[in-house]
């Protein structure tokens, strides 16, 4: 009886969209929540889930929509944020129960909050690419909290990377591949939307290899990440640095990415990695005499 009528409080206000009607949604959504916990249905508790996330979102729009003009770009900042904050609880509110030994949680187990929090990190990370798309035609206002956000998923990505209970290897080395990427797009990101950091263009490549060699060094293993993914990572990100900038590359830079990839074959002793070093000692010399464009 209690979902019927939070059914037809959500039919009747259908056709209205103002201030409360998202509190009305998240009442029904609640609502559902403990039938569905009483009934032991699924269905009721996905489908009352849904409801809540959608109650912040109709909200957060509501309030959106009353301001004039405005950067679209900004308004997908803010969505963004908001579904970067519902998986940050979904999340916490995970570790917690996973803290006390307890498996579920009305109805819901532990992997199914989980992915639920997985949910709504990929809806943040789509929405920050498309308000990146928009940033670098019209500049939005909201530049810091849209770099926070995407320094936020990727961190995300990242303690996802470490956790104990994902037992598949590859999924959890995904998370890290897809924790770094978002860095690094952050980074290019940052780089389109301040033209201030221009002045470290000349420096990129030598930036790049002094946090990949750092990347490196960190004891990754015993912070409870597997190594793979971080040492690919920072043993491939110099290399497409480079490629990616070639045409004004500094001599200093190539050397420094020479000594870099000596530095891998050193550590790791294997004489393969010195080839790579090899191939940008002679990039470097064609530098000098002016034999690249």
């Amino acid at each position: 009886m209690p979902l019927i009528f939070a059914l037809l409080g959500i039919f009747w206000r259908w056709d209205e969209f103002n201030t409360y009607t998202g509190l009305l949604t998240l009442g029904a959504a609640l609502t559902g929540i403990g039938v569905g916990y009483r009934l032991r249905g699924k269905v009721i508790t996905y489908c009352s889930l849904i409801g809540i996330s959608l109650a912040g979102y109709e909200l957060v729009i509501y309030q959106m929509l009353q301001s004039s003009g405005g950067n679209p770009a900004d308004g997908l900042t803010i969505l963004a944020f908001v579904a970067a904050a519902i998986a940050l609880i979904y999340r916490l509110f995970a570790t917690l129960l996973q803290s006390r030994d307890r498996n579920n949680f009305l109805n819901l187990s532990l992997t199914e909050i989980k992915i639920t929090a997985h949910s709504h990190w990929a809806l943040g990370s789509i929405l920050k690419i498309l308000a990146a798309g928009l940033a670098t035609e019209n500049p939005p206002q909201l530049r810091s909290l849209g770099i926070a956000i995407s320094l936020l998923l990727a961190i995300y990505a990242l303690i996802q990377g470490r956790d104990p209970q994902t037992r598949n290897r590859t999924a959890s080395d995904w998370w890290v591949y897809v924790g770094l990427v978002e860095i690094v797009a952050t980074t290019v990101y940052a780089r389109l939307i301040w033209q201030q950091l221009s002045i470290l263009d000349p420096f990129r490549v030598i930036i790049v290899c002094i946090v990949a060699l750092f990347i490196y060094q960190i004891p990754w293993r015993s912070l409870g990440w597997e190594l793979t993914p971080w040492h690919r990572f920072a043993a491939s990100i110099p290399a497409l640095t480079t490629l990616v900038t070639i045409e004004d590359i500094s001599y200093l830079s190539l050397l420094v990415v020479a000594a870099f990839y000596g530095r891998i074959a050193l550590r790791q002793k294997e004489i393969r990695w010195t080839y790579i070093s090899l191939v940008f000692i002679d990039l470097r010399s064609r530098v000098f005499y002016g034999k690249i464009p």
